[in-house]
């Protein structure tokens, strides 16, 4: 095993929060009680880039909780926007959601998010599958703490790791080239990764400072 390799920033315990704070108080993330049919409530802040009406790419994201473009191999995602406005990036299209809208993402789809506006904050709330709101809440808690607390602690993110959570979470990233060709390519790097980070690097799928199914 090579766990000397692995890079692992200080972890922060928010296993007891519903309300976790990201960017130094500029985004969070606050999970609904699971009855409910959303599972989170994500708060964006204003994207210091706005985004061109010419560009067919998201920017860069600005916060812990803006997502790289990806897709989910089994199910759709369904997302509410309550307050501001979002810019979806869905395949080779952008659509414009402003409050109260809903929009569902087909499984399989490749799409993200972003806020629409350089001064005011996105708050949207979103659920993949009820089913799967254990291992989805895991997956929030986990992948979206450690990112955080790489920036603190000025620690790269892993690509093993993150790939980790990514296969435990359904989330495949949206690789370059023709469609086909690009999602065997982005599972089979969730497949790799995960192999190369569990075995090799001794990194885990869920760490009980971030997540514990108990709580």
């Amino acid at each position: 095993m090579l766990s000397f390799l692995a890079r692992h920033p200080p972890r922060t315990r928010v296993v007891h929060l519903n309300k976790i704070e990201f960017d130094n108080g500029r985004s969070f993330i606050q999970f609904r009680p699971h009855e409910d049919r959303y599972l989170v409530i994500n708060s964006l802040p204003p994207d210091e880039i706005p985004e061109s009406p010419a560009d067919d790419k998201p920017s860069p994201p600005n916060c812990a909780l803006t997502p790289p473009l990806h897709w989910h191999s089994h199910q759709e995602e369904v997302f509410h926007v309550i307050e501001g406005d979002a810019i979806f990036y869905l395949e080779d299209k952008r659509q414009i959601a402003r409050q109260g809208d809903v929009v569902t993402i087909p499984k399989q789809e490749f799409h993200t998010f972003r806020n629409a506006s350089t001064t005011e904050r996105l708050l949207i709330e979103f659920v993949l599958r009820p089913e799967n709101k254990d291992r989805d809440e895991c997956f929030f808690r986990n992948t979206q703490t450690y990112r955080d607390d790489c920036r603190n602690a000025g620690v790269p993110r892993s690509i093993f790791q993150v790939l980790m959570f990514n296969r435990r979470g359904n989330v495949v990233l949206a690789l370059p080239g023709p469609k086909p060709v690009a999602k065997l390519a982005g599972l089979l790097m969730n497949f790799f990764g995960s192999i190369i980070g569990r075995w090799l690097l001794g990194y885990s799928y869920s760490y009980p400072e971030y997540y514990d199914k108990q709580h």
